[in-house]
Parts: structure tokens; C-alpha cells; sequence
């Protein structure tokens, strides 16, 4: 018999030499334990973004990977509760964090009817996109008070 195949498949593949996904970075893992130096509980998953988030900046992979080994879940479980919510950055494989500041603002219908295209084309054209980032945002829940924004 080959010594190449599979005892079980009869597969010609050889194993592979690593393991599949997204592998736990060692300096990301540690800034993570560091941080969030108390035992780590998964109904604390939103409030430890939060914390990763303020301290960080945003949200890296690394992050994410590091966060759920220590929480012992699926990564793609950690994933979908940051990208859910509008006010976490996950920022991606080689992008840069963004700005120290956000400006969220509104663009639903009674903001968009208020003026909330205008407010926002003013204020990306008169800011500086290294100190201060605008985004459009869903609801904020201030439609009494349209155009609304959240800094």
C-alpha cells in the first residue's frame, strides 16, 4: 500500500501542516488577558468590545480571535454580536484604525426629510479625516429633534 494514502479515505492527500481559519496571535492574546484581567464570562461579550474598542481604538482580528479563545466560543459568534451594532469598528487586515472621533448621523427618514444629507456633506467637507470621521448612521432615536448626530 502507497504510505502516501489515507487509511481511512483512500485519499493521496497529506495532512496538512496547519491548522484551517484564523490562528491566535500572541501579542493580541495577551493585550486581551491583560485588559480584561477578571475572568471572562460570555454574558459580558458586548461590554468587553466596548472595552477592547475604547482602549484600541476599534476592533482588529486579532482582537476578535484572541477575545473569543478566551471566552472559549466560535469566533464567527464574536464577529457577528461587533458587526451587528453600528458603533463598533472592526477594522480590517491592513486598514488603519480610524479617526479619534466619530460623528454618526442620522439618515433616516424623518432625519433625511430634516436636512441630514446637507448637515452631512458639510461637516466631511469642512473636517479634518485624520482627527474626525462622519458616517451615516441608522436611527438614533431623536426624530423629535432632526437632524439628529451622535458624537
Amino acid at each position: 500500500m502507497d504510505q502516501t494514502k489515507s487509511l481511512h479515505t483512500g485519499s493521496k492527500r497529506k495532512p496538512k501542516a496547519f491548522l484551517k481559519g484564523r490562528q491566535t496571535e500572541a501579542k493580541a492574546l495577551e493585550e486581551i488577558k491583560t485588559l480584561l484581567s477578571k475572568a471572562v464570562t460570555r454574558d459580558r461579550l458586548i461590554e468587553y468590545l466596548h472595552k477592547i474598542q475604547d482602549t484600541y481604538g476599534g476592533l482588529s482580528a486579532g482582537h476578535l480571535k484572541a477575545l473569543a479563545d478566551l471566552m472559549n466560543i466560535p469566533q464567527i459568534e464574536v464577529y457577528e454580536v461587533a458587526s451587528f451594532y453600528a458603533h463598533f469598528d472592526i477594522v480590517k487586515e491592513k486598514e488603519n484604525y480610524p479617526a479619534p472621533i466619530t460623528v454618526r448621523i442620522c439618515n433616516s427618514v424623518t432625519c433625511s426629510m430634516k436636512g441630514a444629507q446637507a448637515l452631512y456633506k458639510t461637516l466631511k467637507a469642512q473636517t479634518n479625516p485624520q482627527q474626525v470621521r462622519i458616517l451615516h448612521a441608522p436611527c438614533i432615536g431623536r426624530c423629535a429633534h432632526a437632524p439628529a448626530l451622535h458624537v
